[in-house]
């Protein structure tokens, strides 16, 4: 019996995360009789794939400074593709943190020009607020504001959270809780002449990550 190609190991360990999340879309329907649309199974089992394959990675994590030279992670089956950036374009990675026993979110910002040169820092605080999808909503839409308060025409915000990029890139907000900030998220874009939204692994997006647990800590 001749052998069939399965594709690479990525494209197995995809799949392996979409048969577990549909089976998990099922277990909500039958014990909480709650229904997960097919672009929020899809999201929530590329999101775990790629989380996965980072952790996988036995690779020494590229600092900011090497990750406009480098294409691609050095794993050469992972999804992720290093951007390249016009010399005008501000990159703004943001990140949110959660403290549920306090019950409150930190977002975190930080501006690089095209050289990953950090070029600014913006944070907040947001009290009563502290769920994690909500607060990375909140991170991207107050770095816009805070962009567009720069006066910064060409940006590219870059954040860890998938789900996030993917709804606002596709122009469809399936959470109703989330739709509000994604309408602001879409009213705020036409104040750019420019605007890229795109998902980078937590290891590119540690300072962020970092300075946002330092702010929570100080509260």
């Amino acid at each position: 019996m001749g052998k069939f190609y399965l594709g690479s190991d990525s494209d197995v360990e995809l799949f392996c995360f979409h048969l577990w999340h549909i089976w998990k879309s099922r277990n909500t329907l039958v014990f909480k009789h709650l229904t997960t649309t097919v672009s929020e199974v899809i999201s929530l089992s590329i999101s775990a794939c790629l989380k996965y394959q980072e952790v996988q990675l036995q690779t020494t994590p590229i600092g900011p400074k090497d990750c406009l030279t480098q294409h691609i992670l050095s794993d050469q089956n992972s999804p992720y593709v290093f951007p390249s950036y016009a010399q005008s374009t501000i990159i703004l990675r943001y990140d949110a943190v959660v403290d549920k026993l306090r019950k409150f979110g930190v977002i975190a910002v930080i501006a690089y020009d095209y050289q990953l040169t950090v070029v600014g820092r913006f944070s907040a605080v947001f009290r009563h607020i502290w769920d994690p999808g909500i607060l990375e909503l909140l991170a991207l839409r107050e770095a816009m504001n805070w962009a567009n308060s720069k006066c910064w025409k060409d940006v590219g915000f870059e954040g860890d959270a998938l789900q996030v990029s993917a709804t606002v890139n596709s122009g469809i907000c399936s959470n109703v809780g989330w739709q509000n900030i994604c309408e602001d998220i879409w009213h705020l874009r036409q104040a750019f002449r420019t605007s890229t939204f795109r998902y980078i692994p937590r290891l590119q997006n540690w300072d962020a990550h970092d300075w946002a647990q330092t702010v929570k800590h100080s509260v």
